[in-house]
């Protein structure tokens, strides 16, 4: 989710490559950013890349491959 994230999409396309309702992705974005501490969309996206969840440069993640590694052959993060 947080790959997603930072890859700049919004709840409704998020929720449409996790195959989920519009309003259980909010509830799981919600208690993410909670356990995470983060307080907004933008502290998430940093959060994504200090640890290499998302890297400069990626393209968006494929169902299936949730990891945000832009396709087959990522990095399997």
């Amino acid at each position: 989710m947080l790959g997603l994230i930072a890859q700049g999409l919004a709840n409704e396309g998020i929720a449409e490559r996790l195959c989920v309702s519009d309003s259980t992705l909010k509830t799981h974005l919600h208690r993410l950013m909670a356990k995470l501490n983060l307080r907004s969309r933008a502290q998430a996206v940093v959060f994504a890349y200090e640890p290499g969840i998302a890297r400069v440069g990626e393209g968006p993640a494929l169902p299936g491959n949730l990891d945000g590694s832009g396709g087959p052959g990522g990095s399997g993060v």
